[in-house]
């Protein structure tokens, strides 16, 4: 099992938006590939926020209801920006409680300390982060190559190319 898709988030998927149908179909006839294009963008997120303490991978081949949970809380508040919502209307009320609880939980699973939701942690003594490395390290002060471009032409002009010695 693989992150969900649009299929598996419209009527009759495994885990169906709690939208019109009508809205979805009205969604994919005017922009094409927008509701994927949102999941995907959101599945970004929550790696992005995730992703230095546990393990993407095991969470991306088989993801937990809460993750599926957040997905589908994100995606239809997405969804539903995309119409136009009116934020007095109940269901629009609703699905941007279930977005804030949402992002509230994300966060407070990317913050953890006491394993508060059970998701794959990185083996111990490992990082999930894979960017690049210091590859120098030096103490000069930014503008030390100013100083040195000087003492250079003063070199120049007094000693080096006029045969005339400061």
């Amino acid at each position: 099992m693989a992150y969900p898709t649009l299929t598996d988030f419209s009527p009759g998927g495994a885990y169906p938006l709690p939208l019109n149908p009508a809205l979805i179909s009205t969604i994919e006839s005017e922009s094409p590939g927008y509701t994927n294009s949102r999941i995907a963008i959101q599945i970004g997120k929550m790696e992005a926020r995730l992703g230095k303490r546990y393990d993407l991978g095991q969470i991306a081949a088989s993801p937990p209801l809460i993750v599926i949970g957040w997905l589908q809380a994100t995606v239809t508040i997405d969804l539903l920006d995309f119409r136009g919502r009116n934020p007095s209307d109940p269901a629009a009320v609703s699905a941007k409680e279930r977005y804030d609880l949402a992002i509230e939980e994300m966060r407070e699973a990317a913050d953890a300390k006491d394993g508060l939701f059970e998701l794959p942690l990185v083996p111990a003594g490992q990082s999930a982060v894979k960017g690049p490395k210091v590859l120098f390290y030096t103490e000069n002060s930014p503008y030390i190559s100013a100083d040195m471009q000087e003492a250079i032409g003063i070199h120049e002009d007094f000693g080096g190319k006029n045969g005339r010695c400061c």
